[in-house]
């Protein structure tokens, strides 16, 4: 494995998100190659890597949404 770049950019900056795809590539061709090469087809690896980036973006919501519900739950137990 290579060395992944880091922010070049501050976190407000328009194009970091691009930064991170570009510093991301490499590193993603080369795991999409390697699981072709253990016989899955590049349908089924490109299906399986939206899957998984798609369950990491739903877990972080539904992460986020719990620690506001327990932050408005720990807020109104403070009024009371």
């Amino acid at each position: 494995m290579s060395e992944i770049a880091g922010p070049k950019r501050g976190a407000d900056d328009p194009d970091r998100e691009i930064d991170c795809q570009e510093a991301a590539e490499a590193e993603f061709q080369e795991f999409a190659e390697r699981m072709e090469a253990a016989g899955w087809t590049a349908q089924e690896t490109d299906t399986a890597l939206l899957a998984l980036a798609m369950a990491r973006i739903k877990a972080r919501m539904a992460n986020r949404e719990l620690e506001a519900a327990i932050q408005r739950a720990t807020e109104s137990m403070g009024e009371a």
